[in-house]
């Protein structure tokens, strides 16, 4: 819940004239190569919940930053830099992948990749 939270938040303040948020859920299977848009990990059933924004997008140098801890792109006093950062971690310890999609003036999408529970 938190994590969905900090990815509403972020895509929230991306688009300041307004726009769209997508919350988007799906059963993926991953083999051990990845899945194209992660570096391989542990391949099996995941969950991936995207968000995807239809804000300001990203640079190709705040995107490689943008899941280091307190790195923000925020005027001070408006964000710890920690949003991004915690997500990523609260997936990794999780077991899953973070993979971050995202073009200056595009928007942005962030898929979470969470272990399948067995059925």
């Amino acid at each position: 819940e938190s994590a969905l939270v900090n990815l509403a938040i972020n895509a929230r303040d991306a688009m300041p004239r307004g726009g769209r948020i997508r919350f988007l859920a799906r059963n993926v299977d991953i083999d051990v190569d990845g899945h194209g848009w992660v570096e391989p990990f542990q391949g099996g059933r995941y969950v991936c919940i995207t968000t995807q924004d239809d804000g300001l997008g990203m640079n190709a140098e705040v995107k490689r930053r943008a899941l280091d801890p307190f790195f923000t792109t925020k005027p001070v006093g408006k964000g710890s830099g920690l949003g991004l950062a915690v997500v990523y971690g609260f997936v990794t310890q999780s077991g899953g992948a973070l993979a971050l999609e995202s073009e200056e003036g595009g928007g942005t999408s962030v898929h979470l990749l969470f272990p399948a529970a067995s059925s």
